[in-house]
Order: C-alpha cells, then sequence, then structure tokens
C-alpha cells in the first residue's frame, strides 16, 4: 500500500488492519527495502511531515476467530458479540 502524510507541518498516524473482523494477522510490514516483523491484527505508522511511502504487508489467513475488537477498544469488553438487552 502507498501511504502519504500531505500535511506538511503536522506529523500523522495511522491504523491499518489487517481485514475487518479480525481474522487474519499482519506478520511483516517491509518499508524502504527493511524488513520488520509485526505478527499482529493491525499495525500503527507514524508518518513525519510529508512523506510517501510504500509499504508491502505480509499476511497470515485464518489466524484469529473473528470479532469485534479494534486497536481503539478494550479487548477484554470488545471480543463477544452479544444480543441486545431487553
Amino acid at each position: 500500500m502507498t501511504l502519504a502524510n500531505i500535511d506538511p507541518a503536522s506529523a500523522q498516524a495511522v491504523i491499518a488492519h489487517a481485514d475487518a473482523y479480525g481474522e487474519h494477522s499482519i506478520t511483516v510490514v517491509t518499508v524502504y527495502g527493511a524488513a520488520v516483523p509485526v505478527d499482529g491484527r493491525w499495525l500503527r505508522i507514524d508518518f513525519a511531515p510529508g512523506p510517501v511511502a510504500e509499504l508491502r504487508l505480509g499476511m497470515k489467513r485464518i489466524a484469529h476467530r473473528p470479532g469485534y475488537e479494534t486497536p481503539f477498544a478494550d479487548p477484554v469488553a470488545t471480543g463477544t458479540i452479544r444480543p441486545r438487552e431487553p
């Protein structure tokens, strides 16, 4: 994937998800020719002001049970699908 921080004055962060329901896992990210092991459902990329980077992501399919977890929520509270309360 190609990412760009178009803000010339501020650093930015991006969260890349392996897939919508967390089944897959990102195993490695290659940027500027350097491979970095990851092992997770999502990846945070921090950009200085103004750069463009091409990232290649290695993936392992069906590595986790599907769920609604996000990098922003408490994983204990969001991992289970429950019916509505009456």
